[in-house]
């Protein structure tokens, strides 16, 4: 066997190799923290104005935001300028509380209104938003 065949059988098997090792590191791969929230659905009205939901992580402590509610699945809010939720986080890292609130409902039609709120990890962690409904 010349010097060719010889180099090319061993980068043959170091390519294997490589390949081999490259499929693998998924398995290798950092498991991101992600958010439990309970409950991940609110349900207010006025004899229900408030509501706490927790807000915890599997793993490492989330550092994270709370977004201003989306109001774009009520169908009544094109009529006028929604601003019915309030969303309060007690913290900003997990586990805590945010708190949902009836707010400035004056003019909202007597109906089932919906928004969502979306947590979102801040601090690299990786962590996949969550939506609270």
């Amino acid at each position: 066997m010349d010097a060719a065949q010889k180099l090319f059988k061993h980068s043959r098997h170091f390519l294997a190799l490589v390949v081999a090792l490259l499929l693998s590191a998924p398995g290798w791969a950092f498991d991101a923290p992600s958010f439990n929230v309970s409950p991940s659905q609110v349900t207010l009205s006025g004899t229900t104005p408030g509501v706490g939901v927790s807000v915890g992580s599997s793993g490492a402590a989330i550092k994270f935001s709370v977004s201003q509610p989306d109001y774009s699945s009520d169908p009544t809010c094109p009529q006028f300028a929604c601003n019915w939720l309030r969303a309060t986080p007690e913290g900003t890292t997990t586990p805590t509380v945010v708190d949902f609130n009836l707010f400035q409902t004056g003019g909202l039609t007597p109906a089932v209104h919906t928004a969502k709120v979306t947590l979102t990890a801040t601090d690299g962690s990786g962590a996949a938003p969550a939506v609270i409904r």
